[in-house]
């Protein structure tokens, strides 16, 4: 085991990317994924973040996020903040976590207040050499895996195609922890969602839009650029937080909100809604 935290010192440590705390907060460019709202606390049962009523906005989908952070780890051998995933093996990300959304259910879509979009828990994991990401979703009663990639302008002069599925993987009592695992294997490019022990979804290809029988779950409208290109997974960053993700729709773009446009007003982006993420335990780890 690479790395373990349940938080039983009491503390956490947060501080800037790259430095010597544990964990930092997701920033691009003066956009801070921290709710100045947010309350931190440490119970007997872990990490609490609780946002009563979400008051961060961003543009884009800097508006996504109400409180992010990250695993603040660096590889030794390429200086970049991640962990690198091994040539042989896995690597796992796994994370004891419930979480609720709070107030949703009077909200200006006619949505009921259960819909992820409006508030939910995120364990978060993505790779900023390939644009992969590999995430779960949490609501009180539902868990969604999450298998994207991100444009990468600044890096390539082919930025890949965007793609965003969300894959509803599970339904449990409102109020229970489970434990929320993603593993690595860069040897097959695969990665592996699996929720208290049980796989539930795999996906091999990293790098490709899935298939045309998974196409009910692509949210979010498609970029163009490479799809053909295989990226195997190579260094992730590991984190967890709160996210509305109101321009989820399907790959024509029908979400609830066009977060693209300035004029967009924002009680329409933050009308109340809040959330609440319970986090007991964290591991990082290869086998």
């Amino acid at each position: 085991m690479q790395f373990r935290e349940n938080f039983s010192s009491g503390l956490f440590s947060i501080g800037e990317r790259g430095g010597k705390h544990p964990w930092f907060y997701h920033q691009h460019g003066m956009f801070v994924g921290r709710d100045p709202k947010a309350t931190i606390s440490i119970t007997t049962r872990g990490l609490s973040v609780t946002i009563p009523h979400y008051s961060l906005s961003g543009a884009g989908a800097d508006d996504h996020l109400k409180f992010v952070f990250w695993r603040n780890d660096v590889d030794r051998e390429t200086g970049q903040v991640g962990t690198k995933v091994p040539p042989h093996g896995m690597l796992t990300y796994e994370v004891r976590a419930r979480a609720e959304a709070l107030g949703g259910a009077s909200n200006p879509f006619a949505t009921p207040g259960s819909d992820y979009r409006l508030s939910c828990g995120a364990v978060l994991s993505i790779d900023r050499t390939t644009g992969i990401g590999c995430h779960f979703l949490l609501t009180a009663t539902h868990a969604h895996a999450v298998y994207e990639r991100y444009l990468l302008m600044d890096r390539e002069k082919d930025p890949g195609a965007f793609f965003c599925y969300v894959i509803p993987v599970m339904e449990f009592p409102a109020g229970t922890d489970h434990t929320y695992r993603i593993t690595y294997v860069q040897e097959l490019n695969s990665a592996t969602w699996s929720l208290d022990g049980k796989v539930v979804t795999s996906i091999g290809n990293l790098g490709q839009r899935l298939g045309a029988d998974q196409e009910q779950y692509s949210v979010f409208t498609d970029l163009p650029g490479s799809a053909a290109t295989y990226l195997p997974p190579d260094h992730r960053i590991f984190g967890a937080g709160l996210l509305t993700l109101l321009d989820a729709g399907n790959r024509t773009g029908t979400g609830l909100v066009d977060l693209d446009r300035p004029d967009i007003p924002r009680q329409m982006k933050i009308f109340g809604q809040g959330g609440k993420m319970v986090i007991s335990e964290i591991q990082i780890g290869t086998e």
